[in-house]
């Protein structure tokens, strides 16, 4: 008979707390060695934090056609419009 995937995740979770359970009893009798891992774990949550930096978002656009546009002279402002009319009709 096939096993149902009920049966297969209660074997994992069974799985999960027998190890469980051998962790805490070495916890217990002061057998557990922590891995390289969970040592670095615990040395990084020890270091303390860098001061948080303001976050600076430009919106510049170097290629937008607008730039330098308030000094622009009467003339410069007509050709951009109507640059921007040829634009809209194509």
């Amino acid at each position: 008979m096939a096993k149902f995937a009920y049966d297969k995740q209660n074997q994992v979770i069974n799985e999960f707390n027998r190890i469980i359970q051998n962790e805490n009893r070495l916890k217990q009798r002061g057998q557990v060695e922590l891995t390289q891992i969970e040592k670095s774990i615990l040395e990084s949550a020890n270091r303390p934090k860098p001061a948080k930096r303001e976050v600076y978002i430009s919106f510049y656009n170097p290629n937008n056609p607008l730039n330098g546009s308030s000094s622009w002279t009467k003339q410069q402002w007509a050709e951009y419009k109507q640059s921007q009319k040829s634009l809209k009709t194509k």
